[in-house]
């Protein structure tokens, strides 16, 4: 059975100044072949790959976009890119987003950080918070691509969709917590409505656990 989630929109405002050394191949080092490859802030003629009129922000070779805030590395934007995550084998990551405020996180068990040039974000949409030691990758699944992954304090959760392996057409809402620390101080799901004077309403769901 489909368990309904309340849709989650995010808006990210972005200010970028800078990239990290690219993955693919720059244009070669001449200036007319730099001039054609270069992204203006005023702006950027379309071209045959892009809409008519398309007025683009990236590149036309494969490389990762990063965006930088005071020296620090914020967004990871991911091109055309393959990488396991945890025990789950290599799969494509491509397009995928990567939002955090601590790019040094290591990842645990590997020699990986997130700003590793073959490594990135989880899901679509990956935000990382700096709270913990390392980002958790224990209990991620290779059906968790279509979604938001918000990783913190050494544990993970998992809001998506899940395609179903045996049905056409079938698909779970799915929101997942995973981690370690789920067998000693994970409490249950938890929905709270906050008010004004600290009025609150909270519903805890302890069990039955389903691991998928």
């Amino acid at each position: 059975m489909k368990t309904k989630l309340t849709t989650l929109c995010i808006g990210i405002a972005l200010s970028s100044y800078a990239q990290l050394p690219p993955l693919g191949s720059p244009p070669a080092n001449n200036t007319n072949a730099q001039a054609g490859a270069s992204w203006y802030r005023g702006g950027n003629l379309p071209n045959s790959t892009t809409p008519p009129n398309a007025n683009i922000f990236g590149t036309m070779f494969n490389s990762p976009i990063y965006t930088v805030t005071d020296g620090q590395t914020r967004t990871k934007l991911n091109g055309t890119l393959n990488y396991a995550i945890g025990t789950t084998p290599s799969a494509n990551r491509n397009g995928f987003m990567l939002l955090t405020n601590a790019p040094n996180m290591p990842i645990f068990g590997s020699s990986n950080t997130l700003m590793s040039p073959f490594y990135g974000a989880h899901t679509l949409l990956h935000l990382v918070g700096d709270e913990g030691l390392f980002l958790q990758d224990n209990g991620y699944r290779s059906w968790m691509r279509n979604g938001i992954t918000i990783s913190n304090n050494n544990d993970a959760g998992f809001i998506g969709v899940r395609k179903m392996p045996n049905l056409a057409g079938g698909t779970d809402d799915v929101s997942d917590f995973f981690g370690e620390s789920y067998l000693i101080n994970f409490s249950g799901l938890i929905f709270k409505i906050s008010a004004i004077l600290n009025i609150f309403k909270t519903l805890v769901f302890t069990s039955p656990y389903s691991i998928l």
